[in-house]
């Protein structure tokens, strides 16, 4: 509902299903089609796959507190790095962007794939990207004029009207 009044020319999204079902809402009341990235998959968390943050400690403690020191370049184990993500996701933004240079695009995509996408835009040290608070459902705006990337709104999490425990 939060965009419903938006004008949304073109929706990208991850391919994975719940990426894809938030740009099927988005997508459908303004009559257009949703293109799939590959790119805008969320990051392979290798072996941490599934697992609470405190079973990732138990089982990989010592290796989970060298990621946590820099997930810029460590990978999740067996998985990817922020850098690595960084590396495919905004370059697959940029296209669109240069492909689409008019009218209002949607991006639909994930937590970590976000946050490397905003803190490339903010000029943010990818070590630092974890940093930046994304929440589920959560609206970031980027307005591009003269081929100037300025950030609107980051995380806007109005619209979900107290759904977050710590808001």
């Amino acid at each position: 509902r939060a965009l419903e009044n938006r004008a949304i020319d073109h929706v990208f999204t991850s391919p994975l299903r719940r990426a894809r079902q938030t740009a099927e809402v988005l997508a459908e009341p303004h009559g257009v089609s949703i293109q799939l990235v590959d790119d805008l998959t969320e990051c392979d968390v290798g072996r941490w796959e599934g697992l609470s943050w405190e079973e990732v400690r138990r089982q990989d403690g010592p290796y989970l507190d060298t990621f946590e020191a820099d997930p810029g370049t460590v990978p999740y184990a067996d998985g990817e790095s922020f850098q690595q993500v960084q590396i495919r996701a905004v370059p697959a933004v940029q296209r669109l962007i240069r492909d689409h240079p008019i009218g209002n695009l949607v991006v639909v995509t994930h937590n970590v794939v976000a946050r490397v996408i905003v803190a490339h835009n903010l000029g943010v040290p990818i070590a630092q990207a974890r940093t930046i608070r994304l929440d589920n459902a959560g609206i970031t705006i980027v307005s591009i004029a003269d081929g100037k990337e300025k950030l609107l709104t980051l995380n806007s999490v109005l619209h979900l009207d107290g759904l977050l425990d710590d808001f």
